[in-house]
């Protein structure tokens, strides 16, 4: 489908006063009146209200039956992800007013769609302002502790010998060894014994040997960590690197080119989370959620992360490059403290966390964050770790596995939900609609009967299905919540972490050089259910038929909601039959539309 363009700083003109004349007070169905809402294929007319079309008695069957007397799943919500990408763009490349048309445009129920699901990723994933990784433990700034190199699994250590220019060496980590408690001091020394690591003569070259020398504040004695797990000497750009990538108990230290390798790379490990914060969301993440739930005070929140902080990591990092960034035994535990850590943290700040899910796309190779997790890895955390963390601390999310495409229906996400273990703490499955048939869901529903579905990711751009026909069928394969990806992004489709999706398309795009805001087709798809099917809405029984793709649900207040997408590429004219009446209309060829009935009392 095509976009339609709009200025950000005339939303308010245009933008929402053309969906501010959506709220009609609907009509009851004594008097046989049915609301009309259209989205054509060229985005001509977009959620445009039409004109009211009349019930008729009728014993037709109608093209498209709806029985609002059979009733399925309760809806949690429809929306998409405020990624740290979408939310950067929204509050920093928007000015004031055009900031808050835009969010009363995607949250508010009367100004706008009323998007009531969000997904909000812990840390990073591959959209990131910055276009690096982060998370809320990566433990760069001052701390003390020890520095664990990824290749050799053995500690820096200052040799016991702390005289001036002893080189350093790596040796088996011992709990508690003073001769491996490196202090990173807010001026970038890394200190032990009271003396500085040191590129021994000021050097600059490969080969340069690391020692130990006594603190001048000169710069061959500062140090940059750095997220991917390397430690650069500040003067010569050099990378700290056991020679000869020596994994043996006394190998010696030195500077050299930085290639990557894991003789190169280091964590600093933060077990017990002193240094866990979720400052980096409260600069526009977190305002921008609460607006968003002031806006629309019925919206639940999901969580999750890509991937948790590199140190936890066998490759020291966040990314799963060659499927190396598995979860240390070690770190099972601290993973647990960290969602509850986060759980309370936004709690404090005004968010609760509705869902959570233990980690999104395990074993998916990624360049950006993302973690090896296997079923039977992810059903351990579950059971002996999140699980009980959450209970201790008095958490109660929603916890959902798998977080991944249908296709993992039998490999995945049934061994996991029927694991004795995990499957007493798990509420449900989140699925991704890249790969597979969204009719798993169906299957998992009635394998697991009792336990929900959630489609929590997909993308405009590369999905198998456009937004509305996700959504369709989401929610006709008992999804409790439809979830596209991006809330934002720029015309670049970024930013994002190298590797990352750079295909993947949002709801709104947003002009970084202008603040031009364009609404893309997906805006008005997820609108055509977020505006008119609320929270705790029903679905109920429609008939499909060829061509037109269709669900109904009937919301607390009852009226009934009907979205119906053409998907081929003629003209449809079909008629509704509810309760012994019809109404007659036809769609244009991908068009969309939303009826809105109320029964009579």
């Amino acid at each position: 489908m095509s976009r339609a363009s709009l200025r950000a700083v005339v939303v308010g003109a245009l933008g929402i006063l053309t969906l501010a004349s959506l709220t009609v007070s609907p009509a009851s169905a004594s008097s046989e009146v049915v609301q009309k809402w259209l989205t054509t294929s060229d985005l001509g007319q977009h959620l445009a209200p039409q004109t009211d079309l009349h019930f008729a008695a009728s014993s037709a069957s109608g093209t498209i039956s709806v029985n609002d007397a059979q009733t399925f799943q309760a809806m949690d919500g429809f929306g998409a992800a405020m990624t740290d990408t979408s939310a950067w763009l929204l509050s920093d490349k928007l000015s004031g007013t055009a900031h808050t048309n835009v969010m009363n445009a995607l949250f508010s129920p009367s100004q706008g769609i009323g998007m009531s699901w969000l997904r909000i990723p812990m840390g990073a994933s591959d959209f990131s302002a910055t276009a690096q990784p982060y998370s809320y433990d990566d433990n760069l700034s001052a701390s003390t502790g020890v520095t664990v190199g990824v290749g050799s699994g053995r500690c820096l250590d200052d040799t016991g010998n702390t005289a001036n220019g002893v080189q350093q060496y790596v040796w088996d980590c011992t709990s508690g060894n003073a001769n491996q408690q490196y202090t990173y001091t807010s001026a970038s020394e890394l200190q032990v014994a009271g003396k500085c690591l040191d590129a021994n003569g000021q050097g600059t070259t490969a080969g340069t040997k690391v020692i130990l020398w006594t603190c001048n504040g000169a710069s061959n004695q500062k140090w940059t960590l750095n997220v991917n797990g390397t430690i650069t000497g500040v003067q010569s750009g050099l990378c700290l690197d056991v020679s000869g990538a020596g994994t043996a108990n006394g190998s010696l230290v030195q500077l050299w080119t930085c290639s990557g390798a894991t003789n190169q790379r280091w964590t600093r490990p933060d077990p017990t989370l002193a240094n866990f914060s979720i400052a980096h969301d409260l600069g526009y993440i977190i305002p921008d959620l609460k607006q968003a739930a002031a806006l629309n005070p019925g919206i639940k929140f999901m969580a999750n992360p890509w991937s948790p902080p590199g140190w936890m990591k066998a490759n020291g990092q966040m990314n799963n490059t060659n499927h190396a960034g598995s979860l240390l035994s070690t770190s099972y535990g601290p993973l647990a403290q960290y969602f509850v850590k986060f759980l309370q943290g936004y709690s404090a700040q005004g968010v609760p966390i509705y869902a959570i899910t233990p980690q999104n796309e395990p074993n998916y190779p990624t360049a950006y964050p993302g973690m090896e997790f296997s079923e039977p890895s992810e059903a351990s955390f579950i059971a002996n770790n999140l699980g009980p963390a959450l209970a201790q601390a008095n958490l109660s999310p929603k916890l959902l596995g798998t977080d991944f495409n249908t296709d993992q229906l039998n490999s995945y996400a049934e061994p996991l939900i029927k694991d004795a273990g995990a499957g007493k703490y798990l509420a449900g499955t989140s699925w991704h609609c890249y790969a597979g048939n969204l009719g798993a869901m169906s299957t998992m529903h009635t394998d697991v009967p009792g336990k929900d579905n959630y489609e929590t990711e997909c993308s405009d751009g590369i999905d198998p299905q456009n937004a509305i026909e996700t959504f369709i069928q989401s929610s006709r394969n008992w999804a409790r919540a439809a979830t596209m990806w991006n809330i934002a992004q720029d015309r670049n489709n970024g930013p994002v972490i190298p590797g990352g999706c750079n295909a993947c398309t949002p709801l709104i795009t947003i002009d970084q050089s202008t603040g031009n805001v364009t609404y893309n087709a997906a805006y008005y798809s997820v609108g055509h259910f977020s505006k008119f099917v609320v929270p705790g809405a029903k679905r109920i029984a429609s008939t499909i038929t060829a061509n037109l793709d269709n669900v109904a649900f009937k919301n607390p207040d009852g009226s009934i909601s009907l979205v119906v997408y053409n998907t081929s590429g003629s003209t449809q004219s079909f008629n509704t039959a509810w309760n012994g009446q019809t109404f007659s209309d036809s769609l244009a060829a991908h068009a969309i539309a939303t009826y809105k009935w109320t029964p009579s009392a």
